[in-house]
């Protein structure tokens, strides 16, 4: 049987401000082609299939519309929450719409959902675990040694699973694995205390992981698929792909990628501003990094003729910090002529203007800009 892994969609996030509901759409049409291409039996989509807990409707929409078209393949659909999800709101209509062979994990209540396939190697269990803290488990009547453990938690709730081991076995679970490499945008918790061990997971035969955003294996049968696009700049060098995992008899199970074509790349850039605005014109989304002395007045025009999805735009200092950035460029842009000075000023003076300066320059301005209209 061959399943197709992915996790951590977050649809509707928006980097640096700006909205990635487009190129979200483009990767989710590449998984339907690819379960097409790749004659796929299931699809495993292991938790924040939305990038907050209350999504808008626009990318409620889109999910609705990326289910419709998996289901409209015959695969069936897994889904767990992940720790970005509302499980209330993603299993909301769960039991109808398992009718269409979409099966969506409940709230956590202390149990751990199954389905049972059948192909020519027999049975085979597929176990949905949403996000969980130890907080949830011991809500639903566990006991914990150690109230914080997560490792103790997973434990506790994996114990009570009815596993057959002469039976293939995949859990869809979202948490961190020890030994996990982290890409920089995913929540971490302070001290590792959300570390699991992969040899807790050892008695299933494949564990499709969502939380990590950067695909990896960890140990022997658990493997993070990563997201579909890139969501910081720490995830510039990731190379995103799909996972296909095929079962065949217990113990044979065989993973391979398929790489996503990304609408948009995501790059950082550093070098001088007289030198980017000669760059070859570019449709990638970019962090573009001046190495010039001080920041130059209003960069922003000339480079958006030479790149205009800019989504930051930072001065480096000599001993490698960052001096001036601006983080949030669709706010920049919606600034008023008089913030635009206000900034500068401060920028070059290191404080803020005074309400006498700042009335002084907008009469200035306000002149200027007169003389020039007429």
């Amino acid at each position: 049987m061959r399943f197709l892994h992915i996790s951590d969609l977050h649809i509707g996030k928006r980097l640096c401000g700006y909205p990635l509901l487009d190129d979200q759409k483009d990767v989710l049409k590449q998984v339907v082609q690819t379960v097409l291409s790749e004659a796929a039996d299931a699809v495993l989509i292991s938790g924040d299939v939305y990038d907050k807990p209350n999504p808008s409707v626009q990318a409620m929409s889109l999910f609705s519309d990326f289910l419709s078209e998996l289901a409209g393949t015959g695969v069936k659909i897994f889904i767990i929450g992940g720790n970005h999800d509302s499980a209330d709101r993603i299993g909301y209509y769960a039991p109808i719409v398992r009718l269409n062979g979409v099966y969506i994990a409940h709230p956590f209540d202390g149990s751990v959902e199954s389905v049972t396939l059948q192909d020519g190697f027999g049975k085979l269990r597929i176990f949905l675990l949403p996000f969980i803290k130890p907080i949830h488990v011991r809500s639903v009547g566990y006991t914990l040694a150690d109230p914080d453990s997560f490792e103790e938690a997973m434990r506790v709730v994996l114990n009570g699973i009815d596993l057959q081991p002469d039976e293939r076995n995949i859990l869809l679970c979202h948490q961190f694995i020890t030994g996990g490499e982290m890409s920089g945008s995913e929540e971490k918790s302070v001290g590792g205390l959300d570390n699991i061990p992969s040899s807790v997971f050892s008695a299933f035969d494949y564990v499709a992981l969502g939380h990590l955003h950067g695909a990896q294996n960890i140990g022997a049968n658990c493997r993070y698929s990563g997201t579909l696009f890139p969501y910081s700049f720490s995830e510039c060098m990731q190379k995103k792909s799909l996972t296909i995992v095929e079962l065949g008899e217990k113990g044979n199970v065989q993973v391979k990628e398929v790489p996503v074509s990304l609408p948009h790349k995501l790059q950082k850039i550093t070098d001088k501003y007289e030198n980017l605005c000669r760059y070859t014109q570019s449709e990638d989304y970019v962090w573009l990094e001046l190495t010039d002395e001080v920041m130059p007045l209003d960069p922003l025009p000339a480079l958006e003729q030479v790149f205009p999805h800019i989504l930051k735009l930072s001065l480096l200092k000599e001993n490698g910090d960052t001096e001036y950035e601006y983080e949030e460029l669709s706010e920049l842009r919606n600034k008023s002529i008089a913030e635009h000075m206000a900034d500068f000023f401060k920028m070059m003076n290191g404080r803020d203007l005074t309400e006498k300066e700042n009335k002084m320059l907008l009469s200035i301005y306000n002149q200027v800009a007169g003389e020039d209209s007429q």
